[in-house]
Parts: structure tokens; C-alpha cells; sequence
């Protein structure tokens, strides 16, 4: 079949870690199926247009592979979009396009597949609230913003307008079609994020939740051992965004595959999964620091609570979704298609030397350079590199050297801890201390890029308060501690300059 390349289409889009049914677009070889197989015998993609009196204001693409069967209720999978930041809307409906099209799970469990086209903003638009909404953070349940309110209301409209689009279409194949009222709900990373939050709020509408590329999931508790967890940790204040209570008995129900790579929490603890740093203080005190041990802690109490659960960590993985990983996730959703919930699934795991070509190449990285990436006065010869790689709030280490994956990354990173200065000119300012472990760390990535004359490496590091973490208008000296001269080579007096 067409496997090979939908394995490498969807690796690309997660790993690289956002018309009413009549008038509905219908993207095919044929205009309607022959209607003499109990299968579909095309592939469609409908792109369904935003409809405000439908319940949803942005648009969704609806993908049916060959095989959905026409003859019994078939499950949809849904997994929302994941776009770079931008502030174009084009560019969040070609993400969605495209994981629409290519889901190798869809294609290989042959049910169709929902993916909304949500916003990510680069910056704040007129009129919203904020830049981030994908992820179904707070501000997406409680601003009065018509067009990013309740982002997951909006998405049961859009399941719900897919299945009255399919009853009244005039392809013979199509309107056969009957979808299960409860889904499939996948995602990775950003989309896992919503995938875990959708599922606690709406637990009556999922049949099967997996996620990834996440060393986090929303806990299915008000307090534990003194500490209160407020969404998005937990649910203590759930009524106060929903209006309703935590349904822990649908939540129950629920067939629930949690899986993350070993060195996931080394690039980007808690990421965006939990912005107020009480409530990650919250967490590390109740369940521990480190992946491992955090999530373990987990595991323990959701089996205490009697809450089914499968949590999986991949050895020497970090934020990525590597092959043997999909087949698992395949698994689980495979045997989740009836109605009797299957959380046993046997999982590859990885051993520890299987990629150690990647992470035991790199034994010091020579930093050349720093500056802020939101700065609009970068070195020409930056522009195109920052543009195109959406690192618009963040702080960028120029490096000689190349990561090849974000396991290598995660690896030396993990060794040399990263410990970081940024020490000001003013001395009645603050350093900076750009420590994993420190409670304002950020978010690391790889940087690699091609700006047609030379190519660019680099660390890239966004502080997860970086608006009130940092002074942007002094001048900081970049300083490596003394004990970790080993990792790091600092040729050069590097500072990150001012901006006005």
C-alpha cells in the first residue's frame, strides 16, 4: 500500500518537534463511489468551510481513506492540527490538510479521520486574547472571543457537522457512512495537550485517547497530599471553566495509552503543559522531578484511584515519534475499534545503544553567538533564518557544531546541564540563570537551517515567563560556569544586546 510514505509524511510533520456540509469540497479521483462494495473504494478529503451557526468558526478537513466500511458504524479519529506560529491562516489549514491526509493511523485502521484547522498565533491579533489557543490552554475556555471560544465545544460541532454533512451527501460511498458517537483522540506534543484536556472535559464522547511527545498529562485530581492541581494540572477548578464537574466515572471508561521518550523532561520540562509555576511546583513536590520517577508516581496514583491507565517511556527517545512507537499507538487503537476498552498493549522498547550514534558524537559545543530573536534589528544575515524558523520570542545560541536529532540535543544537554548565565551591565538588574532545573526553565530545540549561502546551527531557548524573566532593554554578558567547561567552548566576549 502507500505505508512507506505516509510513515515518512507524518514522522516529518511531528518530529520537526495551530462550507457547511452542502457546500462541501469533495477532493477525488471520482465524483462518487459505485456503491456495489461494503467499502469505500476511493479516497476523499472534504473541506469543510467555517460555519458560526454550525457551532464552529474556523474551517476542518475531513479525510475517508479507501476501505471505511458502509456497512456498520465506523469510529473517526480526531487529532487537531499543530502549525508553527504564524499569522497566516493558510498556514494552519495546509497543517491540517496534511495531517488529515497522511494519518497512518486512518489509513491503516481504515476509519476517516477530523482535523480542525485551530489557530497559533505568532503574535496577539486584534481582539484576542492571546497568541496560543491550540493547546486548549485556559484563555481558550474562558475568553469571550467569539473565534477561539471553547475550542473544544467548537470541535464537537465540527464532529457533529461531519456526520450530517456525510447522511446528506449525494456520493453514493459517503452517505453511507455512519460514524460512533464516541471517537478516537490522538495527538503529540501541542496536540496531545488538547487530545489529554478535550478527554477530562468531554470523557462521554471518547472511546480511545493516545498521546505523545509529552512528559506531562493533565491529572485526573482536585488535590493530593495538601497541594490543590488547577486545570490545566488537574481538575480542582474544573466546574469554574465548564460549568460542570469532573466525570470520573466516563473518565473510567475511557481506554487512556500515555506515552513519552526517556529524555522528553530533558529539553523541555513541563513545556507549555503547565504555565504557572506554583502549580509545577505543585507537582514536582507531589510526584517528584525527573520523567521517570514523576511519571511512575503518576501510574501509582491513577491505580490507586482505580482509574485504568497504560503509561509507556521509551528508552533513549526524547520529543519525537519514532516507527515502532506509531505501531504501538496502532495497536491501541486497533484493539479499541469495539466497544470493550483494551489498555494491555505490548510496546517496543529501544535499547539503550540503538542510537547511540546519535547522542555520543558531540562532546563540546562551541557557542559563537547570541541574540534575542524577537529583536528587528538582527544581522541580515539572520532574517530569513529567524522568519523561517519561527523562533520569534525566543534566545538563540549560534553554535559551530550541529545536533542531528533532538536526542542528541536532549543527551548533552542532560550531561553538560546546560547551566547558562546571562549576567547584566546593570548591576541593579538580576542575572539570568538558564537552568534545567531552575522552576522558570524553558523550552531547548535544535536549530538547523539553510539560508542558501551557509548553513546555521544552534540551541534555541524560549523561557516559559521569558516576558517578565527578562530585561530586554540591558545588555547581558553570556557566561558559562566554570565547571562546565568541558561541554562548552566560549571563543569570544558574547553578549545579547539591548533592544529599545
Amino acid at each position: 500500500m502507500k505505508n512507506k510514505k505516509i510513515r515518512l509524511l507524518l514522522l516529518v510533520l511531528i518530529i520537526t518537534f495551530v462550507i457547511t456540509g452542502c457546500n462541501s469540497d469533495v477532493i477525488s479521483d471520482t465524483e462518487g463511489g459505485n456503491g456495489s462494495s461494503n467499502i469505500t473504494t476511493e479516497d476523499y478529503l472534504l473541506e469543510i468551510d467555517k460555519s458560526p451557526e454550525d457551532g464552529f468558526h474556523w474551517t476542518y478537513y475531513l479525510y475517508i481513506p479507501e476501505g471505511v466500511d458502509i456497512e456498520e458504524p465506523t469510529r473517526l479519529l480526531v487529532e487537531t492540527n499543530n502549525p508553527l506560529r504564524s499569522d497566516d491562516i493558510s498556514d494552519f489549514e495546509d497543517d491540517a490538510e496534511v495531517r488529515a491526509k497522511y494519518s497512518y493511523y486512518a489509513h491503516n485502521l481504515n476509519i476517516p479521520i477530523l482535523v480542525p484547522a485551530f489557530p497559533n498565533f505568532d503574535t496577539v491579533q486584534p481582539g484576542y486574547d492571546c497568541r496560543h489557543y491550540i493547546s486548549l490552554c485556559e484563555v481558550a475556555l474562558t475568553t469571550d472571543t467569539e473565534e477561539v471560544k471553547r475550542l473544544d465545544k467548537q470541535l464537537l460541532s465540527m464532529i457533529d457537522d461531519a456526520q450530517n454533512m456525510l447522511k446528506n451527501n449525494s456520493n453514493s460511498e459517503l452517505n453511507q457512512i455512519e460514524l460512533k458517537e464516541k471517537i478516537f483522540m490522538n495527538g503529540d506534543s501541542t496536540s496531545g495537550s488538547f487530545a489529554n484536556r478535550f478527554t477530562k472535559i468531554h470523557p462521554n464522547r471518547v472511546r480511545a485517547l493516545a498521546t505523545g511527545a509529552q512528559d506531562f498529562v493533565l491529572l485526573p485530581f482536585s488535590s493530593l497530599n495538601g497541594e490543590n492541581f488547577d486545570y490545566p494540572s488537574g481538575i480542582n477548578d474544573l466546574y469554574d471553566y465548564i460549568g460542570r464537574d469532573f466525570d470520573l466515572d466516563a473518565y473510567k471508561e475511557v481506554a487512556k495509552f500515555y506515552t513519552a521518550g526517556a529524555l522528553e523532561g530533558t529539553l523541555n520540562e513541563f513545556s507549555g503543559s503547565i504555565g504557572a509555576p506554583e502549580q509545577r511546583e505543585a507537582v514536582r513536590n507531589v510526584f517528584g522531578t525527573g520523567l521517570e520517577t514523576r511519571w511512575e508516581n503518576v501510574e501509582n496514583e491513577y491505580e490507586r484511584h482505580n482509574i485504568p491507565v497504560q503509561m509507556e517511556i521509551y528508552n533513549a527517545t526524547s520529543h519525537e515519534i519514532r516507527e515502532e512507537m506509531m505501531d504501538d499507538r496502532l495497536q491501541f487503537f486497533e484493539a479499541n475499534l469495539g466497544d470493550e476498552r483494551v489498555m494491555d498493549i505490548n510496546t517496543h522498547q529501544y535499547a539503550e545503544d540503538d542510537f547511540m550514534e546519535d547522542i555520543e558524537q558531540i562532546n563540546q559545543v562551541t557557542i559563537k553567538e547570541a541574540f534575542w530573536a524577537f529583536d528587528s534589528e538582527l544581522p541580515d544575515k539572520y532574517i530569513k533564518f529567524v522568519e523561517e524558523s519561527q523562533f520569534s520570542k525566543d534566545i538563540i545560541f549560534i553554535t559551530d557544531e550541529g545536533f542531528c536529532c533532538e536526542t542528541q540535543l536532549a543527551d548533552f544537554i542532560l550531561r553538560s546541564g546546560f547551566s547558562v548565565n546571562l549576567v547584566p551591565e546593570d548591576t541593579n538588574a538580576e542575572t539570568i540563570e538558564l537552568k534545567k532545573l531552575d522552576i522558570n526553565q524553558g523550552i531547548y530545540r535544535r536549530i538547523d537551517l539553510f539560508d542558501e549561502v551557509n548553513y546555521f546551527h544552534g540551541i534555541y531557548v524560549s523561557p516559559l515567563e521569558n516576558e517578565a524573566y527578562f530585561d530586554k532593554s540591558i545588555r547581558y554578558k553570556v557566561k558559562i560556569e566554570q565547571e562546565l567547561a568541558e561541554y562548552y567552548n566560549l571563543p569570544l566576549e558574547i553578549y545579547l544586546e539591548p533592544i529599545e
